[in-house]
């Protein structure tokens, strides 16, 4: 006969309202508030506080023998592709991120939660079509110095953000366009009032609006001849003339789009705000000037080859070279031999 357990624990077990949920809050410009649950949550009760229902997994936390530094890695759930928009337009470094635990049959008082994590979240180290990873850091930091950003080719600063707009070449306030759509599909949007030259809108930010929800894309390119701006991912649904929109122009962060070639980025030469390192990758260029009167160079390999590895002269060739006359071995008058340059003679000195 099978165990069977008491029908009370049963009952207890079965008490879904009594089961805890993990809450997550991202302070972002706006909060991102998620719940590890089957079902969205209003926290406390009666609130604004929605917490949409994501899949999300936690990694365990870390941390220092003397408790100081707490580290947790969550991933979030991005199959949708929602959490795109957010990393295109949010910078997550040094923001909040909160994680609490409830319990389902206690949610009337916003002071009914434990706090498992509170710390300052890191920008995304992974992002991917099915999860997107963020860590984040808790406790007394490290008393360190280190670089604010990247050594990187391309700017690190947000177009239009403090560093980029000192001198207002980047203000967005003006270099934005809004209206309602005429027409278009779930990857293009199409308004007869886009009138600037091509490619002004790329790599800009656009938000379209439809049946009060909104979404948020990057603009891949822009055709002036038929006033189309295509998103950089599609769309969930379809944009009619039943959509609004505003779309702000952008930067790729380039040297060449700062300094004003290009159409798309700032409206004037804003290189004097410019946070990259143009110097990256650029290789020095070898002059070689040759020497004056410089002797030419020798193209016979194997010449040189022998020359350099000449036996030396035997003792034998020196002594026969330094008992030479200056007329040598039958020679002229001085030699040994005499006129007629004959054997070695009977006159002169060092005679065997």
């Amino acid at each position: 006969m099978p165990k069977q357990l008491p029908e009370a624990v049963v009952t207890q077990m079965d008490a879904a309202q009594k089961r805890p949920v993990i809450l997550f809050e991202l302070g972002l410009s706006s909060t991102l508030r998620y719940a590890l649950y089957k079902s969205n949550i209003t926290f406390p009760t009666g609130s604004s506080n929605v917490y949409t229902s994501k899949a999300i997994k936690v990694n365990g936390t870390s941390q220092s023998l003397e408790g100081q530094i707490q580290r947790i890695v969550i991933d979030l759930d991005n199959v949708s592709r929602d959490m795109f928009a957010y990393i295109y337009n949010e910078d997550f470094r040094n923001k909040s991120l909160i994680i609490k635990r409830i319990y389902l049959d206690a949610m009337g008082d916003a002071s009914y939660y434990d706090e498992i994590f509170n710390g300052s979240m890191e920008n995304p180290t992974s992002i991917g079509r099915r999860w997107v990873t963020i860590s984040a850091v808790a406790g007394k930091s490290l008393n360190r110095k280190t670089l604010k950003f990247a050594y990187q080719k391309l700017c690190p600063y947000i177009f239009g953000g403090t560093e980029c707009n000192i001198n207002g070449n980047a203000d967005l306030s003006s270099l934005t366009a809004s209206g309602t759509v005429d027409s278009g599909n779930t990857i293009t949007l199409v308004d007869n009032t886009l009138t600037q030259i091509d490619d002004y809108w790329d790599y800009g930010k656009i938000e379209i609006t439809k049946d009060s929800k909104t979404y948020y894309r990057k603009v891949k390119d822009f055709v002036a001849s038929t006033n189309t701006i295509t998103f950089d991912v599609e769309l969930p649904v379809s944009v009619d003339n039943t959509c609004t929109y505003i779309v702000y122009k952008g930067c790729d962060k380039t040297w060449d789009t700062c300094s004003g070639i290009n159409t798309w980025g700032p409206s004037a030469d804003n290189s004097l705000n410019f946070g990259g390192c143009i110097h990256i990758g650029i290789d020095p260029i070898a002059i070689v000037v040759p020497a004056t009167n410089a002797p030419p160079v020798s193209t016979n390999l194997m010449a040189e080859f022998d020359a350099s590895n000449a036996s030396p002269p035997s003792l034998m060739d020196e002594f026969d070279a330094g008992n030479a006359g200056p007329g040598g071995p039958g020679g002229g008058d001085d030699g040994y031999g005499g006129d007629n340059g004959a054997s070695v003679g009977d006159v002169g000195p060092n005679v065997c």
